[in-house]
């Protein structure tokens, strides 16, 4: 082979593009009836959407603070999930203590066999959500055994149910808005870029943001907030525009309720 056609191939080989980049591989077992369900159906949509917080950790890795703003994100995110959860407990050891006065009944509860699903993410982040849906599908279990030994009514059974998956709706709701300014419109159609929502908080200067959260759990990240009070929000700025809206339309009305005034003395002075 002459050596002009050796340098051609070598070039070739060097400008190859790669085509993968290095995946994790998580195992888990889900053993209650909700879960093995929910995740069943809806692990390719939970990576798809907490995806985009491990890429962006991967895009601010060159900047330090960014890079702790959203590590810090991601903490708070968890804190209000297993905060909810500690509620969702209080109530399932109410029944506990409503019913300690029953004879328990030694049984066997015959489940099915667990799902075992296989995470192939791309970023150690994900163990963060993992170890939620783990404690979820631990306590959905413990409330299953009460239920099974007659000490808990299907109405409360569902209850509790149907709180755990308000915790994992709210939960990645809080993702959804808080990469939001990732989306841009191509050809009439919204499009996700990782990139996109780097730009907005490497360039335009934002924080990854708690976006409308209740009343009850602004608490939980008054903290999170003031630490990055220096970076700009776009829910202070959603809530100034807001406040200057309702004023110039309360001042609107207030003229239009004068000029009223002034004509209703008119009539009556003719």
């Amino acid at each position: 082979m002459s050596q002009n056609k050796k340098a051609v191939n070598n070039k070739a080989a060097m400008s190859k593009p790669v085509s993968e980049t290095t995946r994790i591989k998580y195992e888990s077992l889900m053993k209650s009836d909700f879960m093995r369900e929910y995740i069943g159906k809806n692990i390719g949509s939970l990576i798809m959407l907490y995806g985009r917080l491990g890429a962006l950790l991967r895009l601010v890795d060159s900047d330090m603070r960014l890079s702790s703003m959203v590590e810090d994100w991601i903490s708070y995110n968890e804190k209000i999930s297993y905060h909810q959860l500690s509620e969702t407990r209080v109530q399932l050891e109410q029944i506990q203590m409503q019913a300690f006065d029953m004879v328990e009944i030694e049984m066997q509860i015959d489940r099915p066999e667990p799902l075992k699903s296989v995470w192939k993410v791309n970023h150690s982040s994900f163990t963060s959500l993992i170890r939620l849906m783990l404690t979820l599908d631990k306590f959905l279990m413990e409330s299953e055994d009460v239920y099974f030994k007659g000490m808990m009514s299907d109405v409360q059974m569902r209850q509790l149910t149907l709180q755990v998956q308000n915790i994992i709706s709210s939960y990645l709701e809080r993702i959804l808005k808080a990469t939001s300014p990732g989306r841009r419109i191509v050809n009439d159609d919204y499009k996700y870029s990782n990139r996109e929502l780097a730009k907005h908080i490497k360039d335009a200067g934002y924080r990854l943001e708690f976006h409308t959260l209740p009343k009850e759990l602004e608490s939980l990240v008054a903290e999170y907030n003031e630490r990055y009070s220096r970076y700009k929000s776009l829910e202070s700025e959603r809530k100034a525009k807001a406040k200057q809206k309702q004023v110039a339309k309360e001042a609107k009305e207030a003229k239009v309720a004068k000029v009223a005034k002034v004509e209703d003395v008119t009539e009556k002075a003719d």
